[in-house]
């Protein structure tokens, strides 16, 4: 039996892992996984390879994992595949808020958030309602990490909080309250937390 493990366009290149004549050959692996990859239990009773299992586990997941995999199974007469996705996310920095004072009892409050993947949403809003940003700025990094940033023009007095977060997780906050003038504002920042998940 032969196990080939490979992402993408990547088949007869450079696989993720090969099993063939009874061991794994790395001679051609792809050097990004070297170390990585290995078979993995579906369930901790499937009976791993011996039974059938041909589960991929890949340790210290990046960025660059992210993408569709194929596993290809062939023997002397006869061969099957199946493919699966791999999502990968990693949750960015507190957001960061600064004021600008402006005419007529207005402030400019920005807003900027680094390290995240995928592209964060970002939202404004107040004690009372949403605000609707002057903009919002995306940039991406060497790494693949996305940075954002928006403004707003607010009234003074206000208290006003920056939301930045992934599709379905809890978005992480900064609040700023200012009274009458910018030396008195305060500032709130809940503590920050890293969070690489990855799911297939």
């Amino acid at each position: 039996m032969e196990v080939l493990w490979y992402q993408g366009s990547d088949q007869f290149g450079t696989p993720v892992l090969l099993y063939k004549a009874r061991t794994l050959d790395y001679s051609s692996q792809k050097a990004s996984y070297a170390g990585r990859a290995s078979f993995g239990l579906k369930e901790e009773t499937s009976g791993g390879l011996k039974a059938g299992d041909v589960s991929l586990k890949l340790e210290n997941v990046t960025i660059e994992d992210a993408g569709k995999y194929i596993c290809v199974v062939s023997s002397f007469d006869d061969s099957d595949s199946a493919s699966i996705s791999l999502t990968v996310t990693e949750t960015g920095h507190q957001p960061l808020l600064s004021a600008v004072m402006k005419d007529d009892n207005k402030v400019n409050l920005s807003c900027q958030s680094d390290g995240w993947h995928p592209k964060p949403e970002l939202s404004w809003s107040d004690s009372k309602t949403a605000l609707i940003p002057g903009n919002v700025m995306f940039s991406k990094n060497s790494a693949g990490f996305y940075s954002v940033h928006s403004w707003v023009l607010v009234s003074s007095p206000s208290e006003v909080s920056c939301s930045v977060g992934l599709f379905n997780e809890e978005p992480k906050e900064t609040r700023m309250r200012q009274k009458n003038s910018l030396e008195e504002g305060l500032w709130f920042h809940p503590q920050v937390s890293f969070i690489i998940g990855y799911s297939i």
